[in-house]
């Protein structure tokens, strides 16, 4: 209901605190999910999420990065950060039956989002977490605990939607 009541008032940093609050108490529950769900990630997951307690953002946030692009690959069997085919992979797995509860929680995979986008597209914009722009280092800024959060988040996301369509 907070989240509900910050949106209506368009109050972007309660939101934000909000989620960061939330995300830093789940990073444990988080990952524990993660390792059962893919075992053969669990020492990756396990040293990424390590680096992430440790404040060592700019080791763990590409290793999370590439933990979420290979679950996508499981997923979707297209790779997330490759939007021309991940997208509509996602729209072919949309089932029109889902309700529209589910589709509207599963919209961000056929969203590109500025994690997504290719990064000149992202000139003159601040505060944003792009993987194009980390991996191939033109982001030289994106070590925070914020984005390493956002990190966290996406994989979390990218888990409940293992469980929503399969």
């Amino acid at each position: 209901r907070a989240l509900e009541t910050f949106a209506k008032t368009n109050d972007i940093i309660s939101i934000e605190k909000y989620l960061s609050t939330f995300y830093k108490a789940s990073a444990t529950r988080i990952e524990i999910s993660l390792a059962k769900a893919y075992p053969h990630r669990t020492a990756i997951l396990s040293e990424a999420f390590n680096a992430y307690r440790n404040q060592q953002y700019i080791l763990s946030i590409p290793v999370l990065l590439a933990q979420a692009d290979g679950i996508s690959e499981e997923i979707l069997k297209k790779h997330f950060f490759i939007s021309k085919y991940s997208i509509p992979a996602a729209k072919d797995k949309l089932n029109p039956d889902f309700g529209s509860y589910t589709l509207i929680l599963l919209g961000p995979l056929k969203e590109l989002g500025t994690i997504r986008v290719h990064t000149n597209k992202l000139k003159g914009r601040a505060d944003y977490l792009n993987r194009h722009g980390i991996i191939h280092g033109s982001d030289t800024q994106y070590g925070t605990e914020k984005n390493a959060l956002r990190c966290i988040s996406l994989l979390s996301y990218l888990n409940m939607v293992r469980t929503t369509i399969k």
